[in-house]
């Protein structure tokens, strides 16, 4: 989804890199503070509000603009002596009250074009944005997207994978959105399975008889166990490396691309993560399947 940017200037005080900067946004006759924050300092300073506002955030896709999800990142992706991607979150205020974020940054594709892409793509799997859904609404979505696009030193808002059910899907109202070029994103809905035994016993015969002639043939190699981490955990940090380098080994064995996969700040990205983020929250988990206590798939 590309949203296209009308071009007209701010000033220059507000364009500087790494500055924070605050306008004003009109809504249903009252006046908020958009500000923008550019630099890690400022971002770490949001802690609070950041993971407050993500408890009141009503939608089920949020963790990817969560703080401990966007700082993790940050944290190595956004070196200060790369100019490439600068982090530009958005952060609307109502006072002293934050009622939305939405963490997006620049990425500069080639000398004349600088894109405003979501913060961590393409690593995340949905766009979205986070906010109070008491005090903010499409109407003031549209304000602030209005409001960004009038940034000169933009050319081009790209926001893949947003969710048809997001509240960001009705504040960009289709703009950008090719009719030949939906997006997908495939979701496991486990909310309607009470327990292991009933859902084997929905499955057809043939689909049961396959699980069970598979795992009959991995019991006999040794005890086999199914082990969940939440990031954080001793088992998560212990396991994450080795989940990585399976990943890597499939991808050169396929012949396929992974140039994000390969990165050393891959796998300390994902090992930090959980360390900052709010006490039973969703978040990243590691699913093991072990034999004799040793991860054969994860």
């Amino acid at each position: 989804m590309t949203v296209s940017i009308k071009g007209r200037d701010r000033a220059a005080a507000m364009t500087r890199a790494g500055r924070s900067w605050t306008v004003p946004v009109e809504f249903h006759g009252r006046s908020l503070d958009l500000e923008c924050r550019e630099t890690l300092d400022e971002l770490e300073a949001l802690k609070d509000v950041w993971q407050g506002l993500e408890g009141r955030s009503p939608e089920a896709f949020g963790y990817f603009q969560s703080f401990d999800w966007c700082l993790s990142w940050s944290r190595l992706y956004l070196a200060p002596e790369k100019m490439e991607a600068r982090a530009r979150v958005y952060v609307l205020w109502d006072g002293a009250d934050c009622v939305m974020i939405w963490p997006l940054m620049t990425r500069r594709i080639s000398p004349a074009i600088t894109l405003l892409v979501p913060l961590t793509a393409p690593m995340n799997q949905y766009s979205t944005l986070l906010y109070d859904p008491a005090r903010f609404d499409r109407t003031a979505g549209r304000a602030v997207l209005e409001e960004i696009r009038r940034d000169r030193g933009l050319d081009a808002i790209c926001l893949d994978h947003v969710p048809q059910s997001a509240l960001l899907a009705d504040i960009l109202e289709g703009q950008g959105v090719s009719p030949e070029g939906g997006q997908q994103s495939s979701i496991l809905d486990l909310s309607g399975i009470n327990d292991w035994e009933s859902h084997h016993r929905a499955l057809p015969k043939k689909q049961r008889l396959q699980r069970n002639s598979r795992r009959n043939r991995l019991e006999k190699l040794g005890a086999l166990d199914y082990r969940i981490y939440p990031a954080g955990s001793r088992g998560y940090a212990d396991n994450i490396e080795r989940c990585i380098a399976l990943k890597q080994a499939w991808l050169r064995d396929t012949g396929r691309l992974g140039r994000d996969v390969f990165d050393p700040r891959f796998v300390a990205f994902l090992r930090d993560l959980g360390t900052s983020a709010n006490e039973g929250d969703d978040g990243v988990y590691l699913h093991a399947l072990t034999l004799d206590g040793s991860p054969i798939a994860m």
